[in-house]
């Protein structure tokens, strides 16, 4: 709702819109779960039941989506309101101020029946949160042009504010499953949380363009922002920018391709820009509450009665000399039309160095604190990325199409490490390390043991010759039927227990993309129109660990029991080694043996995750406008939206989409 004031110099646009949305969460994902960073899915290759036969009903449904009983109901409403104003001081210099306020709130009310629960009673869980940003941005515009040469400029400031509370409360063992909330609980098996959370960041900037005869284009930019999230000395940041471009189709010289080159524009850009982390109180010391646990027991939120309150040792030292993460990147592109749009592109090459990322180092035993973020780490993205769009069919044709292909080939290293660029393998939820970051390598590369293949028979296994002693790992002697792991440091040894650098394990893989991209497909008849989104992935290595955790419980604490009672992967359709002389693509299954040589950092278990998804499909109806002219309305679409499975699935891999 546009109005205007002072005789047309000032424009008021108010703008409020309410949502309110609710959604269920397909399996119904346990609270439990999700706090611990669960896939919704409870149940993975190593612990899905080997037969459906001996589970309840309830739960067999339960796996198989089916089970209704239980509850899962989420709400979640929006408002939004903003106020647009711009005041005219003159046709080149224009004030502009927009405001935002967004007020958000969400719940969720959970119950799993006693059924799913081992009939030892109900579980009910419920959350609320709600979130106030507000937003505030004013700015002085300017225009002017003398003869050939234009110039513009923006000097402005901006204010966010952000708030978020929430609160949760859960309570198991029930008494029935018809109370569907928290009550009916003892205190003990009661559970309840509430946080605050709020941020600020203000920030000024400033913006000018120039261009001559509208082929010479030129900018300059700067920003200066200052976050809460930083010490009180590196709150702010500068970040600037230029860019120029060069519109060649407007050239004389040009003209003897301007029949079929409509556009053809070089350009070019360098700049900084600053990234946030995304704690808010990185620079104060925080204190952990109902802290009382200690060996032994672990479970306990007092100590002698009383609740503990003790330094927050666990997240890391506080840190007020912590700044901005900067990266520093330069472009070069092109752009290009053929035969008056119907053929058009873009190609960019850019290089993009990271500086001063945040990182967390470990710290010795005796700081008391397990470690410390720090602004050390360095990473390079260099690549070229290439878009192309046609309407390749004849204008009189009945038919549109259009199609556009976007690929980009990135490559990233690492620059630089805390400690004088010492190799750190990266903590994980499994027990042998599987990433590491190395100066030079990708990020996160694969730290692997490399798989030689499985020691036939005993005559296989290597000896070491100065001692005659076999080739072992910490928990004994290799033996027909292992895996033969590589020896690279030639000690005839490995430490399964080593999880730091280990002189057996080799960088290897690239967990990164280097090829991503993507292809829309349009094709429009009178009023249909059909949509098709394909998007891809090349030369992207992946460690599967589905099929390593199919073997893992060989060597947990009851192998036998967990053989019979979790799924294995079908050993008659696999060539597992059987007896003394099988040349064997998987080594024997282990039960109880713990030599770990099924461990899934190794290279046996790394493969390829290239992929080629058809991942959306579009049918959409278009109201003739003769007919939404009689309802008082500009248009009407009547659409559905499809969001398809994989084309190309690889070893019961889904792709991880580009982020």
């Amino acid at each position: 709702m546009l109005s205007k004031a002072m005789k047309g110099k000032l424009e008021i646009n108010p703008i409020l819109f309410f949502t309110r949305t609710t959604r269920s969460r397909g399996l119904g994902a346990d609270p439990r779960l999700e706090n611990l960073n669960i896939n919704p899915f409870s149940l993975g290759a190593g612990n899905m039941p080997s037969s459906l036969f001996n589970l309840s009903e309830a739960k067999k449904e339960s796996i198989l989506a089916s089970y209704d009983e239980s509850l899962d109901k989420n709400l979640s409403n929006v408002f939004n309101m903003n106020l647009n104003l711009s005041y005219a001081f003159n046709e080149h210099l224009k004030l502009n101020s927009l405001s935002s306020y967004k007020y958000s709130t969400s719940r969720r009310n959970y119950n799993r029946t006693s059924a799913m629960e081992s009939f030892l009673g109900n579980y009910s869980y419920t959350y609320s949160d709600q979130i106030e940003d507000m937003l505030t941005s004013n700015y002085l515009s300017y225009t002017n042009k003398w003869g050939e040469h234009n110039f513009s400029g923006v000097v402005g400031q901006d204010i966010q504010f952000n708030v978020f509370e929430n609160t949760s409360a859960s309570g198991s063992f029930g008494a029935s499953d018809n109370i569907k909330v928290v009550q009916g609980v003892l205190l003990k098996n009661l559970g309840a949380y509430s946080d605050y959370q709020a941020y600020g960041l203000l920030s000024y900037y400033s913006r000018l363009s120039y261009d001559f005869k509208d082929r010479y284009l030129f900018s300059f930019a700067g920003r200066w922002d200052g976050s809460s999230r930083f010490g009180a000395g590196n709150k702010w940041g500068f970040f600037p920018s230029a860019s120029a471009a060069w519109i060649l189709s407007e050239e004389k010289f040009f003209q003897d391709f301007s029949s079929a080159i409509n556009l053809f524009k070089i350009r070019g850009s360098l700049g900084t820009s600053g990234s946030l982390p995304s704690r808010n109180y990185l620079q104060y010391n925080l204190y952990t509450v109902n802290a009382g646990a200690y060996p032994g027991n672990e479970g306990s939120s007092s100590y002698n009665g009383v609740t503990a309150i003790t330094p927050n040792l666990r997240d890391g030292a506080a840190q007020s000399s912590l700044s901005w993460e900067k990266s520093k990147q330069w472009n070069i592109g092109l752009d290009f039309e053929v035969e008056k749009g119907k053929y058009s592109g873009s190609i960019d090459v850019y290089n993009k160095e990271s500086s001063l990322q945040l990182f967390s180092v470990n710290l010795p035993v005796t700081t008391g604190y397990s470690k410390a973020l720090t602004n050390a780490i360095g990473v390079r993205n260099a690549g070229v990325e290439l878009t192309l769009a046609a309407n390749p069919l004849p204008q009189s044709s009945p038919v549109k199409w259009f199609s556009r292909l976007n690929i980009s080939y990135n490559k990233n290293a690492i620059m630089n490490l805390p400690n004088g660029n010492r190799d750190l393998v990266m903590d994980g939820d499994r027990f042998d390390k599987s990433h590491i970051l190395s100066v030079g390598s990708p990020i996160n590369a694969f730290y692997l043991y490399r798989t030689l293949g499985v020691f036939a028979t005993e005559d296989d296994i290597p000896v070491n010759p100065f001692t005659g002693a076999k080739y072992r790992n910490s928990n004994g002697t290799f033996t027909a039927g292992s895996f033969y792991i590589q020896d690279v440091d030639g000690d005839y040894f490995t430490d399964v227990f080593n999880s730091g650098i280990n002189p057996d394990k080799i960088p290897m893989g690239d967990p990164n993309p280097r090829i991503t991209g993507g292809w829309t497909n349009n094709f429009t008849w009178n009023n249909f129109t059909v949509g098709l989104f394909f998007n891809f992935v090349f030369k992207r290595d992946i460690l599967n660990l589905f099929l390593a955790d199919q073997f893992s419980n060989s060597t947990s604490g009851d192998p036998q029991n967990n053989f019979a009672q979790y799924s294995t992967p079908n050993l008659d359709a696999i060539n597992i080694w059987r007896q003394p002389g099988d040349n064997a693509t998987y080594a024997k299954y282990d039960l109880g043996t713990y030599l770990y040589y099924y461990t899934s950092a190794q290279s046996f278990f790394l493969t390829k995750g290239d992929f080629v998804r058809l991942k959306n499909i579009n049918l959409q109806y278009n109201i003739p406008a003769p007919i939404i002219k009689k309802w008082g309305l500009g248009s009407f679409k009547i659409f559905e939206h499809l969001i398809t499975q994989p084309v190309g699935r690889l070893q019961n891999y889904y792709p991880m989409q580009r982020m």
